[in-house]
């Protein structure tokens, strides 16, 4: 079941303007659905960027923004979300 939810890692995955419209559309998703607390919602749109190749530091924080999910702390979730934005 872990292989199964584990990212791919690829720490030399290139940033697409197609992959960056696409991370912008679901962290806008997964903020939005947090300020309703919405948590499947949000946890289907980062199940959907967890199922695209990404570099290292998105992974990561891809699976912060999961753990905070996962105990309902949907502020953290979205800051998490937010803080993604600046590490391009």
């Amino acid at each position: 079941m872990i292989e199964k939810y584990k990212p791919a890692e690829n720490n030399n995955a290139e940033m697409t303007a197609q992959n960056k419209d696409f991370l912008y559309e679901k962290l806008k998703e997964i903020i939005t659905s947090c300020a309703a607390f919405d948590k499947n919602t949000a946890k289907s749109a980062l199940d959907k960027l967890k199922s695209k190749i990404w570099p290292g530091q998105i992974n990561t924080a891809l699976d912060n923004i999961s753990l905070h999910l996962l105990h309902s702390a949907f502020k953290k979730a979205s800051a998490a979300a937010e803080d993604i934005r600046s590490l391009e």
